[in-house]
């Protein structure tokens, strides 16, 4: 070969060696992996050759993404970390029943009952990803200003049937409503036509097994809040 032309993914840039045989690679805190493809130009035609470098993983994704005091939850990175190898989880006010400290992308915690949460990173031989930190300590978790603005509620909570989610919308609006368990499997979904001002709606819950529940409220500009509804 006469040259050789290196290219090299987003994130990062080579410092040297451009049109030789060997580079150096400076990789940023923010490269998420990719190829490095060197083409060999011959006088007679070129040759190509690539190699994968990995990045560090993306932040993990906790499904739920609530926890309540006092009660033993199950956790899990869904979908997985993009290049991820194994998981760190940091947890204040709460112990896992896994090994300790977990390196799994699933996890069962017992929470406290104060204020409560947990940090999570990805991790693989490049590095860790920036952190899912979360600290709860309410039954209602989500958009701030949604949780003020709704002051929603489901009763009776505990339930052993039919529940009603109650909220105060601001304006006429669809409500999409979205029953999961702690695991994020889909139970059912409905849509909520609310009127100004206090709304009721029923839901029937006596048909699914006894366990903790999730009820997943969002308005039709995306935002959203989860409320935890026990099922004895």
């Amino acid at each position: 070969a006469i040259t050789y032309t290196w290219t090299v993914p987003a994130g990062a840039s080579i410092t040297s060696g451009q049109n030789s045989t060997a580079i150096n690679v400076n990789f940023t805190n923010t490269y998420a992996g990719g190829n490095i493809t060197v083409v060999a130009n011959f006088p007679c035609g070129t040759a190509n050759t690539s190699l994968a470098v990995t990045g560090a993983p993306s932040t993990p994704i906790i499904t739920p993404a609530i926890g309540c005091g006092g009660s033993t939850d199950f956790y899990s990175v869904n979908p997985p970390s993009a290049g991820a190898d194994s998981y760190t989880w940091t947890l204040t006010g709460g112990i896992s029943l896994f090994s300790n400290p977990p390196v799994n992308s699933d996890n069962v915690i017992e929470w406290g009952t104060g204020s409560h949460g947990w940090s999570v990173t990805a991790d693989n031989g490049c590095g860790s990803s920036a952190p899912n930190a979360v600290t709860t300590s309410c039954r209602i978790k989500g958009d701030q200003n949604l949780i003020q603005t709704l002051k929603a509620e489901v009763y009776p909570n505990p339930t052993r049937g039919s529940v009603t989610v109650e909220f105060n919308s601001p304006n006429s609006d669809k409500y999409a409503l979205k029953v999961t368990d702690i695991t994020g499997r889909f139970i059912r979904t409905e849509l909520i036509s609310a009127v100004e001002g206090m709304n009721q709606h029923k839901v029937d819950m006596s048909s699914v097994a006894k366990g903790m529940y999730l009820f997943h409220l969002q308005n039709e500009s995306g935002a959203s809040i989860v409320i935890r509804v026990a099922v004895e």
